[in-house]
């Protein structure tokens, strides 16, 4: 682990947005972990301006008109966005997100695909810079424009854990495969044990 702490900064009150938050905080860099009432809260670009990453929980297309506003205001202040999303998310807010992490079922629901090196890029179809894809059985599988990587033998372990550790070494600009051997050694200390959703 690099030493640096992860600074949550919390904006919205949903339980998603409370749990990244909670796993953010023990890796190392500032963090916005939002929920879909952040836009509404008159200290989101304070928050933005002053973290690495904006993490959002899933939402759908009656929370689009929430996304797009953190979006903007992320890309104003130069904050990645990371989009935690789930089976219903639509193509829009897919492509507001720089990464968007699914789980495998999710994946699977929205893409009528398994998850794959042609599926992952159908997601980034979408817009999004790196898709990344947690697996049922155990590894993970990310994509982005230049590559593809997946590892199989380790255990995530807690999806918002490993889904921290995978941006911490992201954010450094450590190549795909790297940084899902690195999440999942670093989701694995994080004590967790093995939910995946």
């Amino acid at each position: 682990m690099n030493g640096r702490r992860w600074e949550v900064l919390c904006c919205g009150t949903e339980a998603r947005a409370r749990a990244s938050a909670a796993a953010l905080s023990r890796i190392g860099r500032r963090a916005a972990a939002l929920g879909k009432s952040a836009p509404d809260d008159p200290a989101l670009a304070g928050l933005l301006v002053q973290a690495d990453v904006a993490y959002v929980a899933a939402m759908d297309d009656e929370d689009l008109p929430a996304l797009a506003r953190i979006a903007e205001q992320a890309g104003a202040a130069g904050t990645v966005l990371a989009l935690d999303a789930d089976a219903l998310a639509p193509d829009d807010a897919v492509a507001l997100a720089d990464i968007v992490f699914f789980d495998e079922a999710a994946f699977r629901c929205r893409f009528d695909a398994s998850p794959g090196p042609a599926a992952l890029r159908r997601a980034l179809a979408l817009g999004p810079h790196t898709v990344m894809v947690t697996l049922e059985g155990a590894g993970a599988m990310a994509a982005c424009a230049a590559s593809f990587a997946q590892q199989s033998a380790m255990r995530p372990g807690r999806t918002e854990a490993f889904h921290a550790a995978f941006l911490d070494a992201w954010l450094d600009g450590v190549a795909l495969d790297e940084a899902l051997m690195r999440a999942g050694a670093l989701a694995g200390q994080s004590g967790a044990g093995g939910r995946l959703r």
